[in-house]
């Protein structure tokens, strides 16, 4: 039907030298690790023992890596990248719990951390960029900013996965707002707990 253009198209697929991950798998890995974390944010309370929540791990990181194998072909520390991501999980958490009780003390109409948690957009917004960060810090192309873009489409909100941002940070009404990659905020440290 299309003849020559299907021809070219077919080359200039082959000629890329990233093939990017479907970005529905990008979407679903970032939506599964946040109801592993934070359950209450898509109301499904499906594990009940910590190997449950063990092999729900086990299971995001063989999504990773087939991710950033389709991405970064060749590259033989991806399973590296992949621990190294999962290690850093618990700090990453720590942080959250920071930031959504930042924003709980800060907007006098926030009921409580789990309302944050579950639905305002800014949490999600800064949840996304601890991960995307995490995968910019490890030189990853592309793919922060495909979780960046997905959290930018979702909230309104777009933080750059390269910008540096301290803990107990707190994002309101936050459409539009704009955090680019040069961006520093230190932010007051608060103690975190649920």
């Amino acid at each position: 039907m299309l003849g020559k253009f299907s021809e070219e198209l077919l080359k200039n697929r082959y000629a890329l030298s990233a093939i990017l991950p479907p970005k529905q798998k990008v979407q679903q890995f970032l939506d599964d690790l946040i109801e592993l974390l934070f359950p209450h944010f898509c109301g499904e309370y499906e594990y009940f023992a910590p190997e449950d929540i063990e092999g729900k791990f086990a299971l995001l990181a063989r999504d990773l890596k087939k991710m950033l194998k389709l991405q970064l072909p060749g590259r033989k520390d991806i399973g590296t990248i992949s621990d190294r991501f999962f290690e850093k999980i618990p700090v990453i958490y720590n942080k959250l719990l920071l930031d959504a009780r930042a924003i709980h003390e800060g907007d006098p109409a926030a009921e409580s951390i789990h309302e944050v948690i579950s639905a305002y957009p800014g949490f999600y917004a800064i949840y996304t960029y601890r991960i995307a960060h995490e995968f910019y810090l490890s030189r990853i192309p592309i793919f922060p900013r495909m979780l960046s873009e997905y959290a930018h489409f979702r909230t309104g909100i777009d933080i750059h996965p390269g910008a540096t941002i301290g803990e107990s940070f707190f994002i309101d009404h936050g459409t539009g707002v704009v955090v680019g990659e040069t961006t520093v905020i230190n932010c007051m440290m608060i103690e975190a707990e649920m």
